[in-house]
Parts: C-alpha cells; sequence; structure tokens
C-alpha cells in the first residue's frame, strides 16, 4: 500500500493537539497507514509535521500499539513461508520478507533465514549465485517517469501481463493479466494507477501499439517531450523485473498447460478449450501477480539503504515538488475508470449462462490440482451448455 497525505479536515472533540503546523488534522488511520509501511516512527512524524513526542501522545491517544516485530511462533511462521511458497515457489529470502510484509507480518532476519531453512533447504543451495554486478540507475524523484512493459510469455494461450513501474521507487503501479493485448485494456490500467499514484512526469515503453493511447493521453497533458519510446534495452527498470515476473509467472503455469496440452485436454486453436483456460486461469494468474506485485512493493531493496519500493515513493514524494513544482501541484487525476474486465469474446454463452458458470465453477477455489480438475469442470458445463443451445435451436 502506498501512503497519501489527505488528512481528515473536520476537527475532533478531544482537547489533545491533532494538527501539524499547517493546521491539518491527523487521524489514527494517517498514523495506522504509515506504520504499516514499517518505517520509523522518527520517519512517521516527518512525514506528518509533528515532532516525536506528539506522536506517541497521539498514538496513545488513539490506543495505537506499536511493536517493531510480530508475535508469532516458529511454527505458525513456517506455515505462512510454506503456504507462499506453495503459491510463488521460486521466491527467495528478499522477496519471502515482502510477502510477509504485505501481509503485516514482521520478523528478524535470522528467523526468516532460519524458517526457510527449515521449510525449503533444497531451495536455499540451489538460489545460490553471484552477485551481478550492474551499472546504477538514476532517476531525481518519484513519478518522474513509469516504464511500462507487455510480457508475453505465454502468449501461446492467448494470455498477456502489462506491468509499469515507477521508475524511482521500483514500485509497481499496476501489474494484471488480460487475454488481449489492446490499447484500451492498458489504457483503463494507466488511468486506474495514474487515479491511485498521480501521473507521471514521462513514460518510457517499447514502440507496441498497444502503448499508443498512453502516449496520446500524456502527450496531451504533460506535453510531446513527455513520452520515450525505443528499445527494450533502454526499459531497463521494466525489463529486469520481467525475469523476476517470469520465474513467479510463467514458470508457473506454462508447465500446467503444456501438461493440459499433453493429457490432449487443450488444444490453442480451439476457440472452446482457449475460453475454458481463460474463464479458470486468468483469475488465478492474476491472484498470483496481486500477491507477486504486495511482495515487491515491500520487499528491501539493498542499494537503497534497504527500504521498500512503498516506502521509497511515499517517503520521497515531496521530491516532485523541488524537481516540477508545477507538475506537482497538478497531478492530473482521472474521473471515470474503467476496470479492466476479462473479454469473453471466443464464448458463445449468453450471460446468465456466465452467471450460472460462476456459481457452477469457482476459478480460485483450491482443487489440489493446480487449478486442472476446474479446468477439466468449466470444460464439461461449457459443452453441456453448448450442446443444450444446439437442441433448442434443432427443437425450433
Amino acid at each position: 500500500m502506498v501512503f497519501s497525505l489527505k488528512f481528515n479536515l473536520f476537527r475532533p472533540a478531544e482537547t489533545l493537539s491533532t494538527y501539524n503546523g499547517d493546521n491539518t488534522f491527523i487521524s489514527k488511520e494517517d498514523i495506522e497507514a504509515l506504520l504499516v509501511l514499517g518505517i520509523t516512527l522518527t520517519e512517521v512524524a516527518s512525514v506528518l509535521g509533528i515532532s516525536r513526542p506528539t506522536l506517541y501522545k497521539l498514538m496513545r491517544a488513539y490506543s495505537i500499539r506499536h511493536t517493531k516485530f510480530s508475535d508469532i511462533s516458529d511454527q505458525e511462521l513456517d506455515e505462512t513461508i510454506r503456504d507462499i511458497k506453495a503459491e510463488h515457489p521460486h521466491v527467495g529470502e528478499v522477496m519471502l520478507n515482502g510477502h510477509l510484509r504485505a501481509r503485516n507480518i514482521m520478523v528478524q532476519r535470522h528467523r526468516l533465514r532460519d524458517s526457510v531453512k527449515r521449510v525449503d533447504n533444497t531451495g536455499v543451495d540451489f538460489r545460490r549465485t553471484t552477485t551481478v554486478q550492474r551499472r546504477v540507475y538514476s532517476v531525481p524523484c518519484p513519478n518522474y517517469i513509469w516504464h511500462i512493459d507487455g510480457n508475453h510469455k505465454l502468449i501461446r494461450w492467448k494470455i498477456v501481463v502489462h506491468g509499469a513501474m515507477d521508475g524511482y521507487s521500483r514500485m509497481l503501479a499496476f501489474l494484471q493479466c488480460s487475454n488481449n493485448n489492446r490499447a484500451e485494456t492498458v489504457m483503463d490500467l494507466f488511468n486506474a494507477a495514474i487515479n491511485e499514484f498521480g501521473r507521471p512526469l514521462h513514460i518510457r515503453s517499447d514502440h507496441g501499439g498497444e502503448n499508443a493511447r498512453i502516449w496520446e493521453d500524456m502527450r496531451l497533458h504533460r506535453g510531446e517531450n513527455s513520452v520515450l519510446t525505443g528499445s527494450s534495452v533502454h526499459n531497463q527498470r521494466i525489463e529486469r523485473f520481467n525475469r523476476d515476473l517470469n520465474k513467479n509467472c510463467r514458470d508457473v503455469y506454462a508447465p500446467i498447460f503444456y501438461e493440459l496440452e499433453s493429457m490432449e485436454a487443450l488444444d490453442v486453436d480451439n476457440e472452446s478449450d482457449l475460453f475454458c483456460l481463460h474463464y479458470v486461469y486468468i483469475p488465478r494468474i492474476n491472484h498470483t501477480l496481486n500477491e507477486f506485485r504486495a511482495a515487491f512493493n515491500n520487499h528491501s531493496v539493498s542499494s537503497e539503504g534497504n527500504r521498500t519500493p512503498a516506502q521509497l515513493f511515499t517517503l520521497d514524494r515531496h521530491l516532485l515538488s523541488l524537481n516540477d513544482p508545477e507538475a506537482a501541484t497538478n497531478e492530473i487525476t482521472v474521473g471515470t475508470v474503467t476496470t479492466p474486465h476479462i473479454q469473453y469474446s471466443l464464448c458463445p454463452l449468453n450471460q446468465q449462462d456466465l452467471q450460472q458458470l460462476a456459481v457452477a465453477v469457482n476459478p480460485l477455489e483450491n482443487d489440489g490440482n493446480n487449478g486442472k480438475t476446474l479446468y477439466q469442470r468449466g470444460f464439461c458445463y461449457f459443452l453441456l451448455q453448448r450442446l443444450k443451445c444446439v437442441q433448442g435451436s434443432i427443437s425450433g
């Protein structure tokens, strides 16, 4: 999550001063939202514009208890890590810590390391690699530039993942799987991200036509020089992230899809098969991506003093006003946002049949078989409904 400085302006009944130097009311939710980021109390007080003693008084008045580490037993920690590894088998220690932070679980590094050894000792040895020396990538402030790209590693099954990353903080603005690569789909994701995080000064992408609507929108609001396009090798932030995305998405789902093909349960050239595949697996992939995005935004970055992307974006947001005061005071949002949704263009079922299918087959249900049983159940339901349609047309 990312904290937004939108304090309540209504004056409270209590006599304790709950206003900062700008006479802005500080609510309990404001304090808790910052504490969730895992930053120090000194940093919380600085962001709120109050002194540490005043922060302590407010926390006592609001009955906010704050401890640096969570009260969780080794057994509970092992079970939590086992659950995370079941959904994200390729994550290492740093990303595991990000997953735990996303679940509001804070543990000492030595406890996490010991737990990983107990749960996945073989994986620890496998993940040991030589450190890669990379050149320094420099961006002046959050929302200075977003890197946008599409990942097509699952395109064989007509599935595309679109993502955007803030160049300064590495925070993921959006990450979602779709069954199309249309400009309208990517634009909807971009608009939703603008409403949540503000509009960037620049965007960088490749020459893909799916980004055309974003180019037009940015040039309209930020000027001609706000759009940077070129080879993927210059889109460093998001291209490097694609390596982690492939581990946690493609390497998890592609083997399942190939297995369905080998079982002759899936034909990539059959529209009915693809509909059933999309119905079951796109929600499952997006569930995986949502968890991975939350973990990534909460993982510590060693080159940034072990701060997380969410902390960097939140605490350094004021740097935008120093770099471009006009843009900082005019972070344009979008009035109406269309939520990207799966377009079942391959499906002959009507809306009523789709609703019945949703009741019969819950894509996110744990079938103990990586969704393959749900896929076959959904395919059987689909064939049954289609057969009814054929029989109805014949009798008619």
